[in-house]
């Protein structure tokens, strides 16, 4: 039997403990105890909530505000993602996450760390696409606001070539792939920890400057007082963002290298459906009024007809320097008519 040759161990080895108990602990690995109830809650509500949101924006803009954008494509692709994401996560608890790893058949464990690794790669795309419908529903925003809309494209390619660089990073991690899962094989590995401190860290700086910065810009404009407060609460519920975010970053700065990984790890794996559930859910808030009242006016009129209603929102006073795109109806109760093209 070769050490370096994990094909040629005996069934023995493949289901023992994967690393020995502390001492005056018993391995359990009929039906130790786990933490995938609270996985299970977790995706649960993240996905129920994501999922109602989500096709609430998309039906809006489709037949009450006039038409669809690219950050619609965006938001939808991010559910996609984000129900992947979770599924694997359910998925890998049947390999042992949320259990200590003493508590894990090696041969469990083996298929952990690769379920593992995919779900760290999809996360950075997730991530950034879920970002990403945020700040293309900013540009079309704010496309006449020239400072905000460069800094606004600065963030997407700063957030582009992070996150692609954080892909090829977690998929190359260890040379060979392999060590990942089996650590006594000859080659390196990255200080994944490090790593992941870093790439927390991204996250909350990149969430707060695309908090703060429509914040900025609307408090600049020449508007009606009461207006200005309503707008800024609207893009004041990026704050939830913020603290997913923040969360998660103290919870990876805290998650000391331990060799209970199948455990010490779940909870940021919790963590960070919650961060990009919120990222999701911030971006779809702006329709929802116009959603709300739409289904009111239905209600009210009673049930004339049971299609859906192509007729756009009336338009409102809006500041003369938003006049040009049609997304700010987007925004709690400011709405208006298109008069340019930018549904996909």
């Amino acid at each position: 039997m070769s050490a370096t040759n994990p094909k040629s161990w005996p069934k023995y080895i493949w289901d023992r403990p994967t690393i020995p108990p502390p001492p005056g602990v018993t391995p359990n690995l009929i039906n130790p105890y786990s933490m995938h109830p609270y996985g299970v809650l977790t995706q649960s509500v993240c996905l129920t909530i994501a999922t109602l949101l989500v096709w609430i924006r998309i039906w809006t803009k489709k037949f009450v505000l006039g038409g669809l954008g690219w950050e619609d494509c965006s938001t939808v692709i991010a559910w996609v993602l984000l129900v992947a994401y979770g599924s694997t996560l359910l998925v890998t608890d049947n390999y042992g996450y949320g259990k200590h790893l003493w508590n894990v058949k090696l041969s469990d464990y083996v298929m952990f760390a690769k379920l593992i690794l995919a779900n760290q790669i999809l996360y950075n795309v997730l991530i950034f696409f879920a970002k990403l419908s945020i700040m293309l529903l900013y540009l079309r925003i704010f496309n006449l606001v020239r400072s905000t809309y460069i800094i606004l494209c600065i963030l997407i390619w700063l957030n582009l070539l992070f996150y692609t660089a954080a892909t090829f990073f977690e998929a190359f991690q260890c040379r060979p792939i392999e060590k990942m899962w089996f650590v006594h094989l000859p080659g390196t590995c990255v200080n994944q920890h490090a790593a992941q401190v870093s790439a927390a860290a991204w996250n909350t700086v990149s969430d707060l400057a695309i908090l703060i910065l429509p914040i900025a810009s609307v408090w600049k404009l020449q508007m009606r007082s009461k207006r200005k407060a309503g707008i800024i609460v609207i893009f004041g519920t990026g704050i939830i963002g913020c603290i997913a975010s923040i969360i998660r970053m103290i919870v990876v700065i805290k998650q000391s290298r331990s060799d209970d990984g199948t455990w010490k790890t779940y909870t940021l794996g919790l963590w960070s459906t919650a961060e990009v559930t919120c990222a999701i859910v911030v971006a779809c808030l702006p329709p929802v009024p116009a959603f709300v009242r739409h289904i009111r006016g239905m209600t009210k009129k009673g049930s004339k007809s049971s299609a859906p209603s192509n007729e756009k929102v009336p338009p409102q006073e809006i500041p003369r320097m938003m006049r040009k795109d049609n997304s700010w109806d987007e925004i709690a109760e400011l709405e208006l008519s298109s008069t340019g093209t930018h549904s996909v």
